[in-house]
């Protein structure tokens, strides 16, 4: 995640925060509707997360350049804590998920779809999430 405003003479930003938590390369990220902090993304990994960016605790790895940041569970090592940030994790495809889109009526309901034809040998699959 990038703050725009924060770039350098040359228009090159550091990321304030990298949110990770898909094993494969992410296909979709679209804000929530309905709360402005809220985003989604979905992979070739066959999962859809939510994530939160005001969960996410952050700190200043350098007071000579305050937009480069770590976060904290990365400073004392290895953790098997949740990613920061996640609020929800839905594994319920069998292929890559390579769309999604939120309710407009109901913020917290999803529909994704997933590429399930290759590796089932049938047609793709389309899944509500209520979360």
């Amino acid at each position: 995640m990038f703050d725009r405003r924060n770039l350098t003479g040359n228009g090159i930003g550091s990321p304030i925060h990298i949110f990770e938590n898909h094993k494969a390369a992410v296909l979709c990220v679209q804000w929530s509707p309905d709360k402005s902090s809220v985003f989604g993304s979905s992979a070739e990994d066959g999962v859809l997360n939510i994530w939160d960016h005001n969960k996410v605790l952050i700190l200043s790895l350098s007071h000579k350049d305050p937009f480069i940041t770590k976060r904290i569970g990365e400073l004392s090592g290895p953790s098997t804590k949740p990613a920061q940030g996640l609020l929800f994790r839905h594994s319920g495809h069998r292929d890559k998920v390579v769309d999604f889109h939120w309710n407009a009526h109901d913020p917290w309901t999803i529909v994704s779809v997933s590429d399930d034809n290759e590796s089932t040998g049938g047609g793709g699959t389309l899944q509500v999430s209520n979360f």
